[in-house]
């Protein structure tokens, strides 16, 4: 056994757990650190670069009574896994949240908060606003939260009244023949 492994299976006090992970290992590749490693925090969230800790912050993770597997060789303060991915989750919807309220009370028409099911994608807030004041809310934005952070995106679809009757009309027929198979489906 390496210490590499002594490290991984020092991840949790479960001895059972751990030598079931040794000794049970269908295949010797199963033993490897990462393998083991894995295995243990196989539903958790991996502290270290997450960028939804990082919004978080794992103290505020802490102080909500989340529990935080850490690592007993790492010297890093921001090394472990967190347990709970829902707490996690809402936490960073709860601050969201309040960003939206102080975005909205600088006079924002609309504001939307989501946050990301990918944890490797950092959270985002979503702005709807009067196409007149579209350059003053891109510089307030760039100031705000610097060119690095920030993103424009946009989807306008507009029909001329042919297109619009050809569209509605696709759906419908889609509509009735979806319809159709339904009835010959439960008729037998």
């Amino acid at each position: 056994m390496s210490i590499e492994q002594v490290i991984a299976l020092a991840l949790t006090d479960d001895h059972e757990l751990q030598d079931r992970l040794w000794f049970d290992a269908p295949q010797p590749w199963l033993r490897e650190p990462h393998q083991l490693r894995a295995a243990i925090t196989n539903e958790e969230v991996e502290v270290r670069n997450n960028p939804l800790v990082g919004f978080v912050t794992l103290a505020a993770y802490d102080a909500a009574g989340g529990f935080v597997r850490r690592d007993l060789f790492s010297d890093d303060e921001n090394a472990g896994y967190i347990a709970d991915a829902a707490l996690l989750q809402q936490l960073a919807t709860d601050r969201l949240i309040e960003v939206a309220q102080t975005i909205s009370g600088e006079g924002w028409k609309w504001v939307e908060t989501r946050v990301k099911r990918d944890y490797r994608e950092p959270p985002d807030i979503d702005v709807d606003f009067e196409h007149q004041r579209r350059e003053e809310v891109i510089q307030y934005i760039y100031r705000k939260y610097g060119r690095d952070r920030a993103a424009i995106a946009a989807a306008v679809s507009t029909y001329r009244p042919r297109g619009a009757l050809r569209e509605t009309g696709k759906a419908l027929v889609s509509i009735r023949r979806s319809s159709t198979r339904s009835q010959r489906a439960t008729s037998g």
